[in-house]
């Protein structure tokens, strides 16, 4: 089974990590990048060879998509998982969810109250913190 996901904003400093990644496995099928700032989208979808869109335009792709991977600027983070909980898709968000803890939970209560998975993402740069 391949699962088709997308990269929403390319704002964080993990989001071309992300789309390497997602590009060289086979269970995957990373579709596009949208973003608020195309070029910084574009610089990496090119590379990988996938879709750009505007922010506009994130709508149309997110309904070709299981999943998606919010790697915005921490302040719209909540604005990214609401367009994937509209959509209907699970969403992987990079840390920390959001700046308070009353707009976290906001985003955790939306995603369940809409049946939306939801993850927090936090890459490990050592093997050490598994060791904890």
């Amino acid at each position: 089974m391949t699962v088709s996901l997308g990269i929403l904003s390319a704002a964080h400093v993990h989001a071309s990590e992300y789309a390497a990644l997602l590009t060289e496995r086979e269970d995957a099928d990373l579709v596009g990048i949208a973003d608020e700032e195309l070029d910084r989208a574009r610089e990496i979808a090119d590379r990988h060879g996938v879709e750009c869109v505007s922010e506009a335009e994130a709508d149309a792709l997110l309904e070709r998509l299981d999943g998606a991977l919010v790697c915005s600027s921490n302040a719209r983070h909540a604005e990214w998982v609401d367009r994937a909980v509209d959509a209907g898709i699970d969403v992987l968000c990079e840390k920390p969810l959001a700046p308070t803890l009353e707009e976290a939970q906001g985003i955790v209560d939306r995603c369940r109250d809409a049946g939306v998975g939801l993850g927090g993402a936090m890459p490990l740069r050592s093997v050490s913190y598994t060791h904890l």
